[in-house]
């Protein structure tokens, strides 16, 4: 993102064993970038992923809640009509 790299930027330091460091380097050199836009993008990808993951879990939980209300209602409907109704 070409408006990132014009922002003011703060310096964050970052342990990384040999494994770490090779694989951001490779991924910024297949890339062209530097190593520091590669551990950027990775980390806004990874929030992402977290943001996506939290609304399904709020839609899987949302139609949990539907799914329970409408088999109470289907019983509701079902007791009814044992009733005569």
């Amino acid at each position: 993102n070409v408006h990132i790299l014009s922002l003011p930027m703060k310096t964050i330091t970052l342990k990384a064993d040999d494994q770490l460091h090779q694989t951001i380097s490779r991924l910024a050199n297949l890339q062209m970038k530097t190593r520091s836009a590669v551990i950027r993008e990775a980390i806004f990808s990874y929030e992402m992923q977290l943001a996506k993951e939290a609304l399904k879990q709020q839609v899987k939980q949302a139609s949990m809640i539907v799914r329970m209300e409408s088999l109470k209602t289907t019983q509701d409907l079902q007791d009814s009509n044992l009733d005569g109704i």
